[in-house]
Parts: structure tokens; C-alpha cells; sequence
């Protein structure tokens, strides 16, 4: 019998979680994804009974499919099905044709120790495992991808740190710290170049958890690589703010040009409802996180944080960039049915990350998995922007995909958008020039004022 090879993708969801960008109204879908096989509950991998031509390839994805935190696996579920979907219309793996992708999910309860047990059990049957969003189960696994000579691949984004045990079996396809601070830098000029306005001086709130700690060293960084100058930096408890009117009070003494804030939906919510109740209107950049949350919309009431801007893995407005906006529309209809909840960020990792293995896997010599980690230190999918991934057709993923050696893909980037009447507008790319009549950036804003948004837009077009 030819020899069976697994590949699992583990997500370890925690709560705090890169945030889902604003959700889509779902449509009729066209056809739905081919729903994947279900990996039994012993932790084993369910595989169809292979052809005297073919190769077996089990990709298992293990998330949170019950719990308080269903809903993050059943959406990056969804991604990772939409893609599987994909691949198959596509052909499969043009380089190994008798190569058969199997992908299947698995619920691993949220608990890191339940991730490593089925590590340790499913290991033999293994090619690859994957673990995102939680640091410490990245970090707990990482000796056991040392001993079973497993490659960890991270589904979604985690804190830098975890990449940088030492750990050659370890990568990450989204973005993270380091590769972060030049595009958030970057940002940074073109709102100061769109608007006309130096900013000087810059206050930063984060909340302690490793996204937020890791604000300093990205958004901070870029600011202070232009010129400005940190007058405040106010660290929040995760988990503890219920009143934060003693840190926007000092943001109002501090009177910075520019406030840069990291925090989950809950901290989110509470930051923002206080800057309005103080009618703080200075402009706000946040490093995505709980500002992309549904739960945060829904928590500071219509048009409560209007004109905040953020980074973002997906915002809807990016299909129309893409060289095939109608195909791509399609694909998300698809996608959208496995969730009921719309295309968003979690659907985007999940896709994104299904595609950078399938890429890396057609392009090593066999399932081994050092010839895969060769694979992935020798792949490099150029950092072109022509917009692929976010339009669902590129088998690699955010821009391009290059990895360093701690397996940080260096050529991954973000988009930036401005939520504007409570839905994220996209406004920068990172080396694409947009031109100016054309962005939707609303500029000067009063992001806290009682208006309305159409208001608040035509003021601001007026005073242009």
C-alpha cells in the first residue's frame, strides 16, 4: 500500500484574537465547498482508502469547533474548506499529480494540553503540524516538532516570541512584529501626507496581553522612525479595565498628535465609548485586534468609533483590486455558506494558510519532513502587488511568501482601513499609490461627536 501521510493543522484559539474584520451580509451561494472529512474522535486521522496511482495527503485542522470560542474554528474552518474546495478545481498538486489532499477538522477543546496529546498520538501518521493564535501552545509543542521532526505551521497570527525559540520547525505565514514597524511606519506618513498634519507626538495605550506588549515594537516603532515622539504610554491589565476614564484623561493632558492603541474587543469597546464621552477627537490608529471585532461594534452602540483607523488581514473593499473581482465574489459566496456569518478575517487565515502548505508541499521533493522544511526555507513567492491572495486565487499568501530563519514570513503585509458608519473602508496599501481623489479616508474627523456619519463626511469634504 503506498505510504499514507497526514498533515495536520492545529489552531489553538485563545481569546484574544487578531480580529475578525467587519462581516459581509452572506449570499445565495453559487455551490458550497465540498464538506471535509471528519477526523474521528480519537484523535486519529480518518483517510480515505487510496488508488493504486495515489498519495494520500491528510490535512487535519484542529479548533475550537464547541465552546465559547466555536466560532473562530468554525470560521477558519470554513476558510480552510473553501480553499480545499479550490485546490481540487484547480487540479491539485501540479508537481505530484498522484499527490490526493484530503482535508479534515477536528475540535481540540481549546486546551493546549489536549493539542499536545494529539501531537504526540497522531505523530506517526504526520507530516506537518500546525499551531496559531495561542503562544504558549506553540512554544509547549515546539519540542515535540524537535523530537518527531514534525513542521509547525501557525494558521493565524501569534506573538513573535514563539518564533524565536531557537526552533527550525516552527512558521508562520501571517505577519508580525518585526516586518510590521516600515508598513506601519509607512502608514503613518501617508496619514500625515493625506492630511496635511505633522504628527509630533504620539500616546500609546495596549492592553498586557502579548498582541498589545507587542505595540512598542510596531506601530511605536514606526512613529518614532518618523520623528515623533512618545509623550504617554498607558498599559492596560487584560482581562480587569472596567473604567478607563483615568487614561483618557491623561491622553487629554498629554494633548498628543496621535493616539496608537492595541486592545481585545472588550478593552476596545470600553477605550472607545470613553474618548467619545470626553469628546477626545484626536485621530486614533489601532493595530487591528479587538477593533475588528464584531463584539466591539456591537458594544459602542452606531458610529461609536468612526474614523478610527486600523491594519486588517481582510477588508471587503480589496476583491475590487483584484484582477478578477466577479470569481473572487463567487468564491466568498461559497465560503459563506459554512459560516452564516459572512467572509472575514478568520475565513481569510484559514484560506491563506491551507494555500502557503499546499504551495510548499508541491514544491518539495516528497512528504518528509525535512525535505518539507526545506520547502519552506527555499520558497519565495515574489511580494508583488497585484493583490492575488486577498482576491482568493494565489496558492501562496499575504503578498508573497518568504521565510526567514526564525519562519517568519517576511514578505506577508497588511491592508489599513478607516471604519467609517461602522463598517471598514480600505484606504492604504502598502506600496500602492491610491491616488488622493479616489481614497476613501475621511480627513479632518471627529471621531467621538454625536453625528452622523454623513455629516461627518461632508464636513470633512468640505473643509479639504
Amino acid at each position: 500500500m503506498k505510504k499514507l501521510v497526514a498533515i495536520l493543522l492545529i489552531v489553538v484559539l485563545a481569546a484574544v484574537v487578531f480580529g475578525c474584520a467587519q462581516q459581509q451580509t452572506p449570499a445565495t451561494p453559487t455551490k458550497a465547498p465540498a464538506a471535509p472529512t471528519k477526523a474521528p474522535d480519537n484523535g486519529g486521522t480518518q483517510t480515505p482508502e487510496p488508488t493504486e496511482e495515489q498519495e494520500i495527503v491528510n490535512v487535519v485542522l484542529l479548533a475550537p469547533m464547541s465552546g465559547p470560542y466555536a466560532s473562530y474554528g468554525v470560521l477558519i474552518d470554513a476558510g480552510m474548506q473553501g480553499y480545499a474546495a479550490r485546490f481540487e478545481d484547480k487540479g491539485g498538486f501540479a508537481n505530484h499529480p498522484n499527490w490526493k489532499l484530503n482535508y479534515s477538522v477536528v475540535d481540540h477543546e481549546l486546551n493546549a494540553e489536549v493539542c499536545m496529546g494529539l501531537f504526540e498520538r497522531m505523530q506517526a501518521d504526520t507530516a506537518v503540524f500546525g499551531i496559531s493564535t495561542s503562544t504558549m501552545s506553540v512554544i509547549a509543542c515546539q519540542p515535540l516538532a524537535i523530537k518527531y521532526e514534525k513542521p509547525i505551521v501557525c494558521v493565524s497570527i501569534i506573538a513573535d516570541r514563539a518564533l524565536e525559540q531557537n526552533n527550525p520547525w516552527t512558521f508562520r505565514v501571517s505577519p508580525g512584529d518585526k516586518d510590521m514597524i516600515a508598513t506601519h511606519g509607512e502608514f503613518i506618513a501617508f496619514l500625515q501626507d493625506f492630511s496635511g498634519q505633522k504628527f509630533n507626538t504620539f500616546a500609546m495605550v495596549y492592553t498586557s496581553d502579548d498582541y498589545g506588549l507587542a505595540t512598542p515594537n510596531t506601530f511605536g516603532a514606526g512613529a518614532i522612525a518618523l520623528g515623533a515622539e512618545c509623550v504617554l504610554e498607558e498599559v492596560i491589565q487584560y482581562g480587569q479595565a472596567t473604567d478607563l476614564s483615568g487614561v483618557v484623561s491623561k491622553i487629554r493632558q498629554a494633548k498628543p498628535d496621535l493616539i496608537i492603541a492595541s486592545c481585545t474587543a472588550v478593552e476596545a469597546g470600553i477605550l472607545s465609548k470613553t474618548l467619545k464621552q470626553f469628546e477626545v477627537t484626536t485621530p486614533m490608529v489601532t493595530a487591528g485586534s479587538g477593533f475588528a471585532d464584531p463584539s466591539f461594534f456591537e458594544s459602542i452602540g452606531p458610529n461609536g468609533a468612526d474614523g478610527t483607523t486600523s491594519c486588517q488581514v481582510y477588508i471587503p473593499d480589496i476583491i475590487d483590486y483584484g484582477p478578477e473581482p466577479a470569481l473572487a465574489a463567487e468564491w466568498i459566496k461559497r465560503t459563506e455558506e459554512l459560516t452564516g456569518q459572512g467572509w472575514t478575517e478568520q475565513c481569510v487565515h484559514g484560506w491563506i494558510v491551507l494555500g502557503a502548505i499546499c504551495e510548499v508541499l508541491d514544491n518539495s521533493t516528497s512528504l518528509d519532513g525535512s525535505d518539507i522544511v526545506e520547502s519552506f526555507h527555499n520558497i519565495q513567492i515574489p511580494y508583488e502587488h497585484d493583490f492575488n491572495w486577498y482576491t482568493l486565487f494565489s496558492e501562496g499568501c499575504a503578498f508573497g511568501e518568504k521565510f526567514d530563519r526564525y519562519g517568519q514570513n517576511i514578505y506577508a503585509a497588511c491592508m489599513y482601513g478607516q471604519i467609517q458608519d461602522d463598517t471598514y473602508r480600505l484606504v492604504y496599501l502598502p506600496g500602492v499609490d491610491l491616488p488622493k481623489d479616489k481614497n476613501p479616508l475621511i480627513w479632518p474627523i471627529q471621531s467621538w461627536q454625536n453625528d452622523s456619519w454623513a455629516n461627518v463626511a461632508a464636513a470633512a469634504a468640505a473643509a479639504q
